[in-house]
């Protein structure tokens, strides 16, 4: 069986949007493109987001109140049985022992990470001539993205509407899957050739 992809947006916050997961849930250029997001509210990946980097002290909170918040959301993208979006901003702060936890929860999905810095130039894809701020985002998380043509830099200003936000997200899901088909068609060619000498 196919692995299916998620597509992790970890911040930092986009101006304008208090709940990303809840702006971009029926969002048409997503569902064009094929992706879903999670059947959970924002609420849950508030929680799963104290839960994974561990600030239920921070917000008066036991730890048992958000216990189990990530591993929820985590089973709601896999039982999505496609492509998922899972935007949670505050993940961007998280310690590299905080993402390998995170990251172990999402085991079994391709992970393609997505950064929202502050717009300081035009969109950079696969981790070549990041910017040292957004060398700074993706910190923590690069050991744990497979490639880096999985990370994807998308800088927002703070005009940005989740309509357009969702449009760029569809438009990054869009050359993501275009650059893996290359990848695998190129592999392919590798083999046969291979085969044939």
């Amino acid at each position: 069986m196919a692995k299916r992809t998620v597509f992790l947006h970890v911040g930092p916050a986009v101006p304008g949007l208090d709940a990303p997961h809840e702006s971009l849930r029926d969002d048409p250029a997503l569902a064009a493109a094929g992706v879903v997001l999670p059947a959970v509210d924002q609420d849950l990946l508030d929680r799963a987001d104290v839960e994974i980097r561990r600030r239920h002290q921070a917000f008066g909170l036991r730890r048992k109140d958000v216990e189990g918040a990530w591993a929820k959301v985590c089973r709601k993208a896999f039982k999505a049985k496609r492509d998922v979006l899972v935007c949670q901003p505050g993940l961007a702060d998280a310690t590299p022992d905080q993402v390998a936890l995170a990251v172990d929860g999402l085991m079994g999905m391709r992970l393609h990470l997505v950064v929202t810095p502050p717009a300081f130039g035009t969109a950079v894809d696969g981790g070549a001539g990041l910017d040292d701020a957004a060398a700074d985002l993706v910190g923590a998380w690069a050991p744990y993205v497979r490639r880096t043509s999985r990370i994807h830099v998308l800088p927002v200003d703070a005009s940005v509407t989740s309509a357009e936000l969702g449009a760029r997200l569809a438009r990054l899901v869009a050359r993501a899957r275009q650059a893996e088909h290359e990848r695998r068609l190129a592999k392919l060619g590798r083999r046969r050739r291979d085969v044939a000498a």
